[in-house]
């Protein structure tokens, strides 16, 4: 599959299920991020800092699935090893083999790259490991990443719509929606515990979910 192609196909996913979501994006936009990516800081990577609560569905057989939860924290991003910027995004609902993930960027690489633990056995990191293109889609009005891992592709995205922050991910097989939640004193509906205690710290030093709005 040529990168052409793989933006195609993308963007087609993206554009048929999550454009009334989040807009709609370009062939051409994910083209030239492949081709020329941004740049990503600590301040990009916190631009995507939040609470994400939403669903998955696979569209295998060109059938959408039934949504599958699939929530999970994604942290302020901090300094690692002196010149990278690193977000920990902590998979609270997985098991406790699969909860801790993150994403990386700086150096000199033109990249980003980071770690989503799908499963215990996971393929020897050929679905966990992924490596991303950043680009700002101007017809979106949205952030956006293209994601390669050893056996899938996705086209995810974040942006404000009114005073709802929204993240959408489009793959080869699938395709998913999230609320993003940027205040500690809220949770994402399913009920479910997400906290283990002394994992998640914002820059001031104050637990997560103190009740004390992160700015």
């Amino acid at each position: 599959m040529t990168q052409r192609q793989l933006c195609d196909r993308l963007v087609i996913q993206h554009n048929t299920h999550n454009y009334d979501y989040l807009g709609i994006v370009s062939s051409d936009e994910c083209f030239g991020a492949l081709n020329s990516p941004d740049f990503y800081s600590s301040a990009s990577w916190n631009n995507w800092r939040g609470r994400h609560c939403g669903h998955w569905r696979s569209t295998g057989n060109g059938v959408v699935g039934s949504p599958e939860r699939d929530d999970a924290l994604w942290e302020y991003a901090h300094l690692s090893y002196g010149v990278y910027y690193r977000q920990n995004v902590d998979f609270f609902q997985r098991p406790p083999c699969c909860q801790d993930g993150w994403n990386e960027s700086g150096g000199t690489e033109v990249v980003v790259w980071g770690w989503d633990p799908k499963e215990a056995v996971d393929h020897f990191g050929w679905q966990g490991a992924h490596v991303g293109w950043p680009f700002r889609s101007t017809l979106a009005g949205a952030d956006c990443i293209v994601w390669l891992t050893g056996e899938e592709a996705f086209l995810e995205c974040i942006k404000t719509v009114g005073s709802t922050r929204r993240r959408t991910s489009a793959g080869l097989w699938g395709f998913g929606q999230w609320i993003v939640q940027t205040s500690n004193t809220q949770f994402c509906p399913s009920g479910k515990a997400d906290l283990r205690p002394g994992l998640h710290l914002a820059p001031n030093n104050l637990p997560f979910d103190s009740g004390v709005a992160i700015p």
